[in-house]
């Protein structure tokens, strides 16, 4: 046999071998051959693979969680140790402690620079124009009514009443930091302005805000409602930190009141 006919068969059996090769990867499993199913492939879903990258994330979110946990621990028992320790070395991180712990949150004033930057916020409620309800040029009183008790007489705001059911107003916008009922007032709403002061609206039948919900000037907060032989009457007041502003030096107020 001549050596170019041997080079040939080698050459076609190597041909062979590599199309053989390449059936048996590219085929895929055939009926006979036996795979079992799981029950998360039996539904449609992946199969689940437990392996030791999932096993290792799952250990550093735990140590995650225990480092901050431990970490407020610590914080929370330092406040507490420095507020029971008598130092004059402490004093003014004491000061600061409580000013931090006890400040109000500048709800009105971020909520402002977040409408002025874009937008309204989303609500779930539609908002009225402030033209509806009054000119935006000064401040008003919250009810139309007579002035029943002074702010010097109570120390604390106005009691404005009225002979019939009449819409409560905002005296400027700002944002609901409380709408809910108070021992004293009765049904209440307090809401927080930028310029660091709250108006206190009291003794409402209804109320028609939420929580945390930024309301325009002269916007309706809620209603009074005149009882039986009774009028119906609105305590009204103006706070900044812990003293309370006279109403009548800050609004228009009718001289007949």
């Amino acid at each position: 046999m001549k050596n170019r006919d041997i080079q040939q068969i080698r050459k076609n059996i190597a041909l062979r071998k590599k199309a053989k090769k390449n059936k048996n990867v590219s085929d895929p499993p055939s009926a006979n051959s036996t795979y079992s199913l799981n029950e998360e492939e039996k539904h449609g879903f992946y199969p689940f693979v437990s392996d030791q990258s999932s096993s290792n994330s799952h250990n550093v979110w735990m140590m995650s969680i225990l480092f901050k946990t431990l970490l407020a621990a610590i914080l929370f028992f330092s406040v507490a140790i420095i507020f029971q320790v008598e130092s004059e070395r402490l004093d003014q991180p004491k000061q600061y402690l409580k000013t931090a712990l006890t400040r109000e949150f500048p709800f009105a004033t971020v909520q402002t620079w977040y409408r002025d930057h874009f937008g309204a916020p989303f609500s779930m409620v539609n908002k009225k124009n402030s033209d509806e309800n009054g000119s935006d040029d000064e401040n008003s009183l919250p009810v139309h009514g007579m002035i029943s008790e002074s702010f010097s007489n109570s120390g604390e705001g106005l009691t404005i009443t009225s002979e019939e059911e009449a819409s409560v107003t905002a005296m400027n916008e700002g944002t609901v930091i409380f709408a809910g009922k108070k021992k004293d007032l009765g049904n209440t709403v307090i809401i927080q302005h930028t310029d660091g002061t709250n108006t206190i609206y009291g003794n409402l039948d209804h109320i028609d805000v939420y929580l945390y919900e930024f309301i325009d000037k002269q916007e309706s907060i809620g209603t009074i409602s005149p009882g039986e032989g009774k009028e119906a009457s609105l305590f009204f007041a103006i706070q900044k930190g812990d003293e309370y502003i006279n109403p009548v030096k800050v609004m228009k107020v009718d001289e007949g009141s």
